[in-house]
């Protein structure tokens, strides 16, 4: 379990590295990345390096939306979302 910083995120392939080596470290359900700064971008290609680690194999890519929960004390929905964990199901 990492949390980002979002000069982390700006650098592709440093991305993917990291993306690489924490799903290689990885066991069972869980998170393997955490506090990841919000927006499509950053979830699409966190989303394209995990599916490229599996080789395309199905895997389950669950994001969690963090951030304040303005509509629900409970949850958290996408439209709200600052920053986001990945969960991966393999």
């Amino acid at each position: 379990m990492v949390h980002y910083h979002l000069l982390t995120l700006n650098m592709e392939n440093n991305m993917e590295k990291v993306v690489f080596e924490h799903l290689n470290n990885a066991t069972g359900f869980r998170s393997i990345l955490k506090g990841i700064p919000f927006s499509e971008e950053n979830l699409r290609d966190v989303k394209y390096y995990i599916r490229k680690f599996f080789k395309n194999q199905k895997v389950t890519i669950r994001p969690r939306w963090r951030g304040v929960r303005k509509h629900h004390p409970n949850h958290n929905i996408k439209s709200e979302a600052e920053r986001f964990d990945i969960y991966v199901y393999a």
